[in-house]
């Protein structure tokens, strides 16, 4: 017998939710199948801290996303990046200390023409971390899979599944590492910006997968939970 907590009309389909759709991770460590129709995945950036204003401008697993077909970067990553690591580490400017107060009232005040300059001014460095992100968890994706070369499939039934949520993974951040790599490498050689119009080639608009139960820290959105830490001996003994 089950029980709803909201009405529900007669004969409407009752269904259950195993977790994000924009999280095959936890699906394939809790449940043990990969979803490979994912729009887009978490972006594994996991060593920004969970602090209150970090989670109001958008550390949230469910809403840090990059997209599997397109390779574009969801707006809560590169808020966050800016917010907590760009302009957290900014020294060289005389007015870098009121920058990250000005972003966080401006995205707390929905003002986003300021958010946008703050954007566009620090738009490379921005980047250039998310870019740092991705070549490195890339070599990890590398070092892990050597690690399965040799294993038979028939001692390690879970070894071909594991194999395929890395690939999806892999070919994700290929495609973010791609366009990042064209814009830096555009930047480097003309010196200017070229972002793009209105940001639409790089983001997703601000809430799109915005939903309210995926607050960082559920189990839901949680990397390596369970069965599915890249460490765990079962998958790679």
């Amino acid at each position: 017998m089950a029980y709803t907590t909201v009405d529900v009309a007669a004969n409407s389909p009752l269904r259950v939710s195993y977790g994000s759709p924009t999280n095959p991770s936890f699906l394939f460590a809790r449940y043990g199948f990969m979803d490979d129709s994912c729009p887009a995945t978490f972006c594994k950036i996991m060593d920004i801290p969970k602090t209150p204003d970090n989670v109001d401008v958008g550390l949230d697993p469910i809403k840090m996303l990059f997209y599997h077909d397109t390779g574009d970067i969801s707006e809560e990553v590169l808020d966050v990046v800016l917010y907590a690591k760009v302009l957290g580490n900014v020294k060289y400017h005389p007015d870098a200390p009121t920058f990250k107060n000005q972003f966080y009232q401006a995205h707390m005040s929905g003002d986003l023409a300021t958010k946008q300059a703050i954007h566009e001014q620090f738009r490379y460095e921005t980047l250039g971390e998310v870019k740092k992100h991705v070549d490195s968890f890339l070599k990890n994706l590398d070092d892990l899979e050597g690690k399965s070369d040799g294993k038979s499939f028939d001692e390690h039934p879970r070894l071909p599944l594991i194999l395929a949520h890395n690939e999806f993974v892999r070919q994700t951040f290929q495609n973010v590492k791609t366009n990042l790599d064209a814009f830096l490498g555009d930047s480097e050689q003309s010196g200017s910006d070229q972002w793009g119009q209105d940001n639409s080639q790089w983001v997703q608009d601000e809430g799109q997968w915005g939903q309210d139960d995926g607050q960082w820290g559920q189990e839901e959105g949680q990397w390596g939970q369970d069965s599915g830490q890249w460490g765990q001996e079962e998958q790679w003994a």
